[in-house]
């Protein structure tokens, strides 16, 4: 591994910016909305919550919202990537072996 010294700055395309940004509003929602729905199942403050529909509407749509987050949070994950002589971003072999077909360049 390079010092840092030694370490390539890279850019950022605003693709990956706008991927990045999705996974941490994404991220908080999902941690905000399972904090809220265990609280309201445990808590006893929160019975006549458990009883009412409209609060088991939310409860609905805040479960459903999780399950898109989770979603957003798997389909946007980060891929390693490493940066050839020229400068170019090319997907590292090892993930690539994994997950995809062989690159034919």
């Amino acid at each position: 591994m390079k010092k840092p010294c030694q370490w390539q700055s890279i850019t950022i395309t605003l693709v990956e910016k706008v991927q990045m940004i999705a996974v941490i509003l994404g991220s908080l929602f999902l941690v905000a909305s399972v904090t809220w729905l265990l609280w309201s199942a445990f808590s006893p403050y929160a019975v006549w919550q458990r009883k009412d529909i409209l609060f088991q509407i939310c409860y609905g749509m805040y479960g459903f919202m999780d399950l898109v987050c989770i979603g957003l949070i798997v389909h946007e994950e980060p891929r390693p990537t490493q940066l050839s002589v020229e400068g170019n971003r090319q997907p590292c072999p090892a993930v690539c072996l994994l997950r995809d077909p062989p690159l034919l360049l």
